[in-house]
């Protein structure tokens, strides 16, 4: 148990993505990198693939931190915007 303890709190980057409607998806984007600085002090890289004309549009999180740092992060951002995440897809 010990072991899980001390991997979990190897910090290293992770990504996922969130989708959101794409005529809100970079506000929205914006918006969760803002979140995320003031709440978890570290800036993530953001980035919106897809195109306008899309229904929805992915929104790429590469976050730096612990497995907990991002299980935290994903929550905050399940429960202010309501959006479903995805493991590494874009």
């Amino acid at each position: 148990m010990e072991g899980f303890k001390m991997n979990d709190k190897l910090k290293k980057p992770q990504t996922f993505s969130v989708w959101a409607k794409a005529e809100y998806a970079q506000m929205v984007a914006t918006q969760i990198q803002h979140d995320i600085q003031s709440l978890f002090g570290m800036a993530p890289n953001i980035e919106v693939g897809g195109f306008a004309s899309d229904d929805d549009r992915p929104i790429r999180i590469n976050y730096y931190g612990s497995k907990t740092d991002v299980q935290s992060v994903k929550k905050m951002i399940s429960d202010r915007y309501e959006l479903s995440i995805n493991n590494d897809e874009f």
